[in-house]
């Protein structure tokens, strides 16, 4: 193997001749004891440690292993038997109707796992898109990247398969860059340049690394997109100005033209807001920042262009749970700056807007003339007739505990309401959880009827109920105790 390429180091040459040469041993030593050329499945093992150890793309493993094995006659199979096999061992679906085969995401999961793949390349090209152009250019330069553009050597380095970890705990670092120095490089990365505020940076580089990969695939499993769905709606009717932009959509997330490109359609294809801003180029980003009067500069600009498209009550609904269990870190994750001694009212005002939302009467003048300095309920509700329900708003970041003092607060606005002549229906406490001990006091409280509800059962009772014919969630269905989510969405969808 020459070195044609100037841009390649000679180290890197000999590492790509010590795979090729391990490789060719493989495949050719069962030929001197008689047998067929073939690699074992100890010695793939041994080689895919030794690719990664060397910090082997996906592309050059591939290119390494063709040149060492050469160009091998693959068994044929029909296409039907394959579906079948697919479908039968669970793997994959099949809808005849359209001729597509949809794999579950653990399945992909799992299969990037066997190939020792980091991350999902829409959250690999966030973390190389925050790197500077000297530590993308080391990059380039050690996998042989001719490519002149930032923007195309970014997809070049994406498309070779460059391991996330690889360039993370090595490759953006010059030889002499200190251990302390190398940690200190990847917390300003994840926390200023990606703006990514980790429960736990770790001790160790590995460690560092670990969580953030983590923090990526969890966000799989996270069903806040960042901005409201009419948001990204909207967002994308205006992004689509930008020219080639569904082109570059539709081939980086393989969606055929028949397809539409809306906002549903690409969250089914789990496809969001950030990882399309994160696809298209700098340039055009800015282009469409000036021209839409988005100010960037200084910031974080897929942020800043987010946070143009956010409407506070909807996504403040949709990080509803977060701000009920007072998760400062997780809602920074998904572009929400609330400071801790706001966090409670920010509770009050969001379980104030869902309960209007439920389209129940949330009765603010009330309110302000009963209230008094001392006794000050969260939201009242009017049902008419002199009849209202007393809602208490809890924001905790553990199961909220202090029944007896929450008692005290609900029975002392109750008797001021009383005093002026209201008939109390109920008592609703809204928290994120509750304790065990809490629900039991509950249940063996009978001064008041006091209604138990969890911040996410509230939101899928709210969910729930837009899908229902209800113009009105009937009031009767808060009863005393925990409220049960099932019992709720059975009697929603009668």
């Amino acid at each position: 193997m020459e070195n044609k390429n100037k841009d390649i180091e000679s180290k890197r040459i000999r590492d790509y001749r010590i795979f090729l040469n391990c490789t060719k041993t493989a495949f050719n030593n069962d030929i001197s004891a008689g047998s067929d050329a073939k690699i074992t499945s100890d010695e793939w093992t041994i080689l895919f440690t030794l690719k990664n150890e060397l910090g082997l793309s996906s592309d050059e493993y591939r290119t390494l292993l063709y040149l060492a094995i050469g160009n091998c006659e693959l068994e044929k199979h029909d296409i039907d038997e394959s579906i079948k096999k697919l479908r039968d061992n669970g793997i994959g679906f099949f809808k005849r109707s359209v001729q597509n085969i949809y794999i579950p995401d653990e399945i992909i999961n799992m299969l990037r796992e066997i190939k020792g793949i980091n991350l999902a390349e829409k959250y690999t090209r966030r973390i190389i898109k925050c790197l500077d152009n000297r530590q993308i250019n080391k990059i380039k330069k050690n996998h042989g990247i001719k490519e002149i553009e930032r923007y195309e050597k970014i997809e070049s380095i994406i498309k070779k398969g460059v391991s996330v970890r690889k360039i993370l705990s090595d490759e953006i670092f010059n030889e002499d860059t200190k251990y302390y120095e190398k940690k200190k490089i990847l917390y300003d990365i994840i926390e200023n340049k990606l703006e990514i505020h980790l429960a736990s940076y770790g001790r160790t580089i590995d460690e560092r690394i670990d969580h953030l990969i983590a923090h990526f695939k969890n966000l799989d499993q996270d069903k806040n997109i960042g901005i409201s769905r009419d948001g990204f709606e909207k967002m994308l009717l205006d992004l689509k100005k930008i020219k080639n932009m569904e082109k570059l959509v539709r081939t980086e997330f393989e969606i055929e033209p028949k397809v539409e490109l809306t906002s549903e359609t690409l969250l089914d294809y789990n496809i969001r807001p950030k990882d399309i801003l994160y696809l298209i180029p700098l340039d055009d980003l800015k282009s469409f920042c000036i021209d839409k009067n988005i100010s960037y500069r200084g910031k974080n600009i897929i942020n800043s262009i987010l946070s143009s498209y956010r409407e506070s009550e909807n996504i403040y609904i949709e990080n509803y749970v977060l701000i009920a269990t007072n998760d400062i870190n997780g809602l920074k994750n998904n572009g929400i700056e609330i400071k801790s001694k706001d966090i409670g009212l920010v509770f009050e005002n969001t379980t104030k807007a869902i309960f209007k939302r439920l389209s129940l009467n949330v009765n603010e003048e009330l309110k302000k003339r009963i209230n008094s300095k001392r006794d000050k309920a969260d939201i009242i509700l009017d049902l008419g007739n002199q009849e209202i329900i007393i809602i208490e708003c809890k924001s905790s970041k553990k199961e909220y505990s202090k029944f007896t003092s929450v008692i005290r607060q609900v029975k002392s606005y109750a008797q001021i309401y009383i005093r002026n002549g209201f008939n109390i229906k109920g008592i609703i406490i809204v928290s994120g959880g509750f304790s065990d001990d809490f629900i039991h006091e509950c249940n063996t409280f009978y001064d008041l009827k006091v209604t138990l509800i969890e911040a996410q059962t509230l939101i899928n009772i709210y969910e729930e109920f837009k899908q229902s014919k209800l113009n009105v969630f009937p009031v009767t269905l808060f009863r005393h105790g925990l409220l049960q989510e099932d019992v709720i969405v059975k009697a929603l969808k009668k």
